[in-house]
């Protein structure tokens, strides 16, 4: 059974201590033991960790800056001595909560704002069973192999802070997720059709407030 479906991006360009030729591919990431603190612990002495990467609208800035963010990315990534792997996942965004709220409001207002309410709930209700709203979440999935869990554990927290540094040199803020968020993560990825959706207050707190695409858009 797959795990995720993502890009394997490999920059081993030295002998390390606590790295193992990866048996799996992007496409194999097989075999969850247990999920503690974030962590995810494989049958195979294997533990990885999932950071949750919120992107920067790069063709808004200015030519200056895009050329920043591009030499600041070509310098982290030339720091990588380990394999890193990208995963983005898309659910439906639920917004049945908020047109309920529309509804409610437009029952309470009165005159030409209740006429306003009404059609933007009705506007929503009918462009949103056409192009359902897609959330996008990429992360960065770290991995490190070793002969005993502590040097495990020590290499994958180095790990995790350099990415989270390196990225942050390039405008661009990521965070490990917790044992919840990972679980959460994991089901989404095995079962699209039942846990296609996310709820739209969620998705304010992901930094989606103005990110999204429709369906066929």
């Amino acid at each position: 059974m797959k795990l995720f479906n993502r890009i394997e991006i490999n920059f081993i360009k030295k002998e390390n201590e606590y790295e193992e030729p990866l048996e799996e591919t992007a496409q194999d990431f097989l075999g969850v033991d247990d999920i503690k603190n974030g962590v995810i612990r494989h049958s195979n002495r294997h533990y990885s960790l999932v950071v949750e990467v919120n992107p920067i609208n790069y063709n808004l800035l200015s030519d200056n800056e895009q050329n920043q963010v591009e030499d600041s990315f070509m310098e982290f990534l030339n720091s990588l001595n380990y394999p890193i792997q990208l995963y983005v996942q898309t659910r439906y965004l639920d917004v049945s909560g908020h047109l309920n709220f529309l509804k409610s409001k437009s029952q309470s207002a009165k005159g030409e704002l209740q006429n306003y309410i009404a059609n933007l709930h009705e506007f929503m209700r009918l462009k949103l069973a056409q192009k359902p709203v897609l959330i996008k979440r990429y992360f960065v999935v770290i991995s490190c192999k070793a002969e005993k869990p502590r040097q495990s554990m020590q290499e994958l927290e180095r790990r995790v802070n350099h990415i989270i540094e390196g990225l942050y040199g390039c405008g661009i803020v990521a965070r490990p997720l917790n044992t919840e968020e990972v679980t959460d993560l994991i089901y989404a990825a095995q079962n699209k059709k039942r846990a296609y959706v996310t709820n739209i207050k969620d998705s304010v707190s992901y930094g989606h407030k103005s990110l999204y695409t429709t369906k066929g858009g």
